[in-house]
Order: structure tokens, then C-alpha cells, then sequence
């Protein structure tokens, strides 16, 4: 099998740390390497002397993204793994998904069926919408869909090509959290890239992230969604009715219930760190995207009015 590296992005995570560490044993993986986002619990220390395990600890918490970036130029495995501290993998988890992707040179990463402690559905892949909102796909069902392949993959615990994401410049560092994997599928299949869910990989994922203060959560997420949008479509994206009604409603929930998140989402300035990385991006001649799915109205409509999200699914235990 292809040469696979674990790589966990720990911040405060207890624990789950340790477990995640002991149980990766188990899985097809050469290398696992632990990027500690300055956490002051402790945990880092279960990654120390354990054999094929590598911590690297940063000074200040850069975030998911810019952590995952300092794993992808520091080893020669040609896959990554990328995994939360909360994700359990059934047996040949990895081997599954490696085999996807030794089996297509044009997909970019795999993903599994994740799955809650309840036993329903977490997660198999990202839906992006015409809306431009992104959600978990078929989350909350008992069996994973057998339509198209997802948008993109969670980084909850995904496969990714390394030269894949080289090629793409890595993720998007301006998303501390959230989007950062819906951006980066974007950017990938604007480059020709493809992802696949592959049914028979599960994994439970205990989401204990969603635990985060709301006030965070709902800027991250807010101004994550108008970064990513301005740097793909521009004005024009931002302006679609259906993408600027979803942004208007959701702003006024936040100004009603959040105003905190509202004023911390700065809409302003991610709307220009988008624009400023789509000029940067215009040399690339990336293609127009396909695989929206229609976006869930009334669904999207009572999450938003019961203050339920459901954006990208788990925060990646980084902030």
C-alpha cells in the first residue's frame, strides 16, 4: 500500500490525545506527526517517546490550517491522513481509503462514513450548495447516500494526496477554522481535482469540539463563508440572490441572538482577504466548478431559526 502519514492537530485535547496516538497503531500508517498548536493541558506530552510518532510544538496557536501546512512540507509520504483526536477508525480505515486513491490519479482525497456516538450519520464528504453554504453530507441519516461523490472531504479524518496539495499552495492559512477544508476542495476541483466517500471505511467521531464557545464558533464560521466565497466568485458569487439571501439571514440571526459574533466575523475584512487571494489566484487558470447540490431551504430555514447550525460539521480541535 501507498506510504501513508498520520497528522494530528492537537490543541488541549486531553485525553483523547493518547487514545487517538494508541490506537493509530492499529492502521496502515508509516509516520504519524502531532502539530501542537501551543496547548497548555498538557496533552502534547503523550506524544513523547512513543516509536514512529514525531511532535512538533509551535510557539502560538496558528490554527488548523496553517498547522496542517507545516505537516504537508515535512515528510515524503506520498498520503496524508488527516485526523481529529476524537476520531475512532474501524479496522482498515486507512487501507480503504488508500486504495481509493491508489486506484484514481485524479482524486485529490477519500473520506469514510463517520459516524456519532448515536450511531447516525456524522459525515461522508462536504456538500457545497448553490447557496454556497457548506454542510455535512447526509448527516443525521442511518445509512450513508449512494449519489454523486462529495464536493470535498472533512478534515476530520480524510485521506489527502501530498502533491495535491502542494500543487494547490496547502490550505488557506486566512482560515484560522472553518471552511478551511470546504476552501481547499474548492480550490482543488477548480484544478481538476475529484474526491470520493468510500462506504465501507467507518470511523466514530465524538465531536467534542462542538463544545466550543458559540460566540467563536458562529464568526469563524460567518466570515470563513464570505472569505471563501469572495476568493472563488468574487462580487459576483457574493451578489447571487441565492448566496446574498443566506448571508443576509444569517447575518440578521447573528445581529438578533450574536451580536458579539457579528462584529468578531470582521465581514469587511474577509470579504478583502478573499478578493486579495483571487487576484493572487488569477495566474493559476483554475476552471469553473461543478458539483453544487441544491440547497435545503426549508431545512436550512428551522436550523437557523432554532439557532442550530449546520455548517461545516466539527471544529477541528485547534482553538
Amino acid at each position: 500500500m501507498t506510504p501513508v502519514q498520520a497528522v494530528i492537530v492537537n490543541f488541549n485535547s486531553g485525553a483523547l490525545l493518547g487514545g487517538a496516538l494508541d490506537r493509530i497503531r492499529d492502521h496502515a500508517v508509516s509516520s504519524t506527526l502531532v502539530v501542537d498548536n501551543a496547548s497548555h493541558d498538557l496533552s502534547w506530552q503523550d506524544a513523547l517517546g512513543r516509536p514512529g510518532v514525531r511532535l512538533e510544538r509551535l510557539e502560538s496557536n496558528v490554527g488548523f490550517a496553517a498547522a496542517v501546512n507545516r505537516a504537508m512540507s515535512s515528510g515524503d509520504e506520498p498520503y496524508l491522513l488527516l485526523l481529529n483526536a476524537d476520531v475512532e477508525m474501524e479496522p482498515g480505515y486507512v487501507a480503504r481509503l488508500a486504495e481509493a486513491l491508489d486506484g484514481d490519479s485524479r482524486l485529490a482525497g477519500a473520506t469514510g462514513t463517520l459516524v456519532l456516538p448515536s450511531a447516525r450519520i456524522d459525515s461522508t464528504g462536504i456538500t457545497l450548495t448553490t447557496a454556497r453554504w457548506a454542510m455535512d453530507r447526509d448527516r443525521g441519516l442511518t445509512s450513508p447516500s449512494t449519489r454523486d461523490e462529495p464536493f470535498g472531504v472533512s478534515g476530520a479524518a480524510a485521506l489527502m494526496r501530498r502533491d495535491a496539495l502542494l500543487q494547490a499552495g496547502g490550505l488557506w492559512e486566512e482560515l484560522f477554522v472553518y471552511w478551511e477544508d470546504t476552501e481547499l476542495a474548492w480550490r482543488l476541483r477548480r484544478a481538476g481535482w475529484r474526491f470520493t466517500h468510500v462506504p465501507a471505511a467507518r470511523a466514530t467521531h465524538a465531536r467534542g469540539a462542538d463544545l466550543a464557545d458559540p460566540t467563536f464558533v458562529e464568526a469563524a464560521d460567518f466570515g470563513g463563508r464570505l472569505a471563501t466565497i469572495a476568493r472563488h466568485e468574487g462580487w459576483p458569487g457574493l451578489l447571487r440572490p441565492c448566496a446574498l439571501l443566506v448571508t443576509l439571514l444569517t447575518g440578521t440571526r447573528l445581529a438578533l441572538r450574536h451580536p458579539a459574533a457579528l462584529r468578531t466575523s470582521r465581514p469587511r475584512q474577509r470579504i478583502r482577504a478573499g478578493l486579495d487571494a483571487r487576484r493572487d489566484d488569477a495566474h493559476l487558470g483554475l476552471l469553473a466548478t461543478a458539483g453544487f447540490s441544491p440547497h435545503p431551504w426549508g431545512a436550512w430555514l428551522v436550523a437557523q431559526l432554532s439557532g442550530r447550525r449546520r455548517g461545516l460539521g466539527a471544529v477541528p480541535p485547534t482553538t
